[in-house]
């Protein structure tokens, strides 16, 4: 991403709150909201080395966490609800197959914690003692 000066100076950093995941969604609508414009490169390539949330537990439920976050910052309380609701039952359904990031992502959004909350023994099965 290739930002201005003058619109940097416009908009201010990025809000690190949102630690992983949905930082720049935040960023752009802040440069939008500004009266700036966000243009597509198509010629340009990005090679991302490294991370992969659709394989990491932790990494997938504060993606999914920030998402929920970004739509509260921007709706009212009951979309926000309805909004959280779609996402479990989504992430729910996507989970029958077996898939441990969705399952995740479904109990982030059914249990309302915060992103930094999410660690692995919430994400992981319960032990059999």
């Amino acid at each position: 991403m290739a930002i201005s000066a003058e619109a940097r100076a416009a908009v201010g950093d990025w809000d690190e709150t949102f630690f992983l995941y949905s930082e720049e969604v935040d960023y752009h609508r802040r440069i939008r909201a500004a009266g700036y414009r966000i243009v597509y490169a198509p010629e340009a390539t990005v090679v991302h080395i490294g991370g992969d949330y659709r394989r990491n537990d932790c990494l997938y439920a504060i993606l999914t966490a920030n998402r929920i976050r970004d739509y509260a910052r921007h709706h009212d309380v009951v979309s926000t609800a309805l909004f959280r609701i779609a996402v479990f039952v989504g992430e729910l359904l996507r989970s029958l197959s077996g898939s441990s990031v969705h399952r995740a992502g479904a109990l982030v959004a059914i249990r309302r914690l915060p992103a930094r909350h999410v660690t692995r023994p919430l994400l992981s099965q319960p032990s059999k003692a």
